[in-house]
């Protein structure tokens, strides 16, 4: 029985000792046993600096094609759409203009549909 007592005696006074020592030396003990099995400091930064660098390239990829889209192009000027309404959550009536003439179409998902040549265009 004093043998245990002695034995967990001297293993408190061992872990007070490396306490101490921790402590005195700045906590260098402490960080040179992190380092070899947690992650280092360096890395992390990296890692972060390296997810960062890919979302604002997505970013600015995402901005860069939504402004190619807007550029205007030889087709653009012949057609355009006048008007849309909506009839259905996925439904819309477009006016749509080609040259001259003006069609009305239906939209659906899979399919699209001339439902009218307007004879006088509309304006608006």
């Amino acid at each position: 029985m004093k043998f245990c007592g002695g034995y967990l005696g001297g293993a408190l006074a061992t872990v007070a000792q490396c306490g101490l020592a921790t402590a005195e030396s700045g906590g260098a003990a402490a960080l040179e046993r992190s380092a070899h099995h947690g992650v280092d400091g360096g890395y992390l930064v990296q890692l972060v600096a390296g997810l960062g660098l890919v979302l604002i390239s997505i970013v600015v990829l995402a901005w860069a094609l939504k402004r190619l889209q807007r550029l205007p192009s030889k087709m653009r000027g012949a057609l355009r759409i006048v008007g849309a309404l909506s009839v259905g959550p996925r439904e819309r009536l477009l006016l749509v203009q080609v040259g001259e003439t003006q069609l009305l179409m239906g939209v659906a998902p899979g399919r699209i549909s001339r439902l009218l040549t307007l004879s006088t265009p509309v304006e608006l």
